[in-house]
């Protein structure tokens, strides 16, 4: 007979914990209620319980203060804190500190938090067991890899979800940060909410203000209709804000209330609406060093990067390159299992890949287009020309990522602390060493790709 799950509920409202206790027995768990923290903690250190729920403001004793005492003495429970946003940062330092699991916002979802209660209820299986073998790489949710920093993230991403923490995704272009955006979503209680995902470096600011928000009919030229904006089409499920570094000043400000107020209010109208949603943002560059770039708020920093991911570049995978090739050569062609020379898979491995995963795919559809029926092994000879002949004893300033240039060009990236200090010509010269790449050098530079517009247009490069 299987062991029934045990839930043990603190509020000193008494109303509160029998509307919890209600909306919980559809688990078919074992439910206890109390109002008195001080019973919780005598009750929780006699007793297993597989999850803790308290409020946070309670009269005598606090949630966080409750939860910090029973992790001294036990860990093996999951703890869930219900409060307002009022109390955001006691919550975030509550969680960096492992007191707390997950949170749950007032006023609740009641599906939601039935949702919550039941993932943690389930047996979390560890990454390894969980995730599926891909000719010998671990596949989470589409993202592969068999390097300890890839599984390191996979572990970060369960934890983010299971958090319901805001989360921000820090990667180099082509690295995977959407799919690991869905990844996190699909593994969270808000799997059958939508998904949408929205790319800030592809809009003005007029145009995200109304994509964002939406906006009535008239509010501006060219409003010729009522739309809906992309924080009321979430309903409840995960906004991604991919290179959210792009996003101006002023629009930040009003991102910032959202996360805040948990309300906004969509152009040409002063009309309020929840936002019930999650957002995780991501960039090719860290939030610490846009707010030292003077480009990025601080306060909206510690909104969205309650939990962190750092997806490496490829280059710092081990041998992902090789077997994600593999990989990449099956899926286009199922019945491909020629081998690869011991030089090909030296180049592979020496070759900085400043494409990340993106080139890696485009260098296997090349392989594929090279080589007929006839070639009985894949050799460096077929390898597109920029890798075949590169040589990794020799700065070669094209092919170099971001970490490599400012290597290859120290005296460069010393100087270059804050978009004011980029000079004219340092501008121009790191726009050649990309072949005017856009993305490439504000990465290089550790600016956003708004941030290098902005400065392309002051010193009147072209753009």
């Amino acid at each position: 007979m299987e062991k029934q799950n045990k839930i043990l509920i603190i509020d000193d409202d008494i109303l509160i914990g029998s509307a919890l206790r209600r909306l919980l027995h559809v688990l078919d768990a074992d439910i206890t209620v109390t109002q008195d923290p001080a019973y919780a903690l005598e009750l929780a250190t006699q007793n297993h319980f597989d999850i803790i729920i308290s409020d946070q403001r309670m009269t005598t004793l606090s949630g966080t203060e409750l939860f910090r005492q029973l992790r001294a003495i036990k860990s093996n429970f999951s703890s869930i804190l219900i409060s307002g946003y009022a109390d955001f940062d006691v919550l975030i330092e509550a969680f960096n500190q492992g007191l707390v699991d997950q949170f749950v916002t007032k006023p609740w979802d009641n599906k939601a938090l039935v949702k919550q209660v039941h993932t943690l209820l389930k047996l979390h299986q560890p990454i390894s067991e969980k995730s599926k073998k891909d000719h010998g790489l671990q596949n989470f949710h589409g993202l592969l890899s068999s390097s300890d920093k890839m599984q390191e993230a996979f572990a970060n991403a369960g934890k983010a979800a299971r958090s319901n923490m805001p989360v921000f995704i820090c990667g180099e272009t082509g690295t995977g940060k959407e799919l690991m955006a869905k990844a996190v979503h699909v593994e969270s209680h808000r799997a059958d909410r939508p998904f949408i995902s929205f790319n800030c470096a592809n809009f003005t600011e007029s145009l995200m203000e109304s994509q964002l928000f939406g906006h009535k009919k008239g509010s501006f030229t060219g409003a010729f209709s009522d739309q809906e904006g992309l924080l009321a089409q979430v309903q409840g499920g995960t906004l991604f804000l991919d290179e959210v570094t792009s996003m101006s000043i002023s629009l930040q400000s009003k991102l910032l209330r959202v996360l805040q107020e948990r309300e906004y209010s969509a152009l040409g109208t002063h009309h309020l609406q929840p936002f019930k949603g999650q957002i995780i943002s991501a960039s090719s560059c860290s939030l610490r060093q846009a707010c030292e770039n003077d480009s990025f708020r601080q306060d909206l920093r510690y909104r969205l990067e309650v939990i962190s991911i750092v997806l490496p570049p490829l280059r710092d995978r081990d041998d992902d390159s090789v077997l994600l090739l593999r990989h990449f050569l099956r899926s286009i062609r199922p019945e491909e299992n020629r081998p690869l020379d011991t030089e090909l898979i030296t180049k592979l491995r020496n070759y900085p890949w400043t494409g990340n995963i993106r080139e890696l795919e485009n260098t296997a559809n090349y392989l594929l287009a090279m080589t007929d029926d006839k070639t009985n092994c894949f050799t460096s000879q077929h390898l597109p020309p920029e890798i075949n002949h590169y040589d990794p004893n020799t700065v070669s300033n094209n092919t170099l990522g971001s970490s490599s240039l400012n290597q290859a060009n120290s005296s460069l990236a010393v100087r270059i602390c804050r978009p004011k200090d980029i000079r004219s010509e340092e501008l121009s010269h790191a726009l050649n060493l990309h072949h005017r790449n856009r993305t490439r050098t504000a990465e290089a530079l550790g600016i956003s790709r708004m941030t290098l517009w902005r400065l392309m247009k002051r010193f009147e490069l072209s753009t």
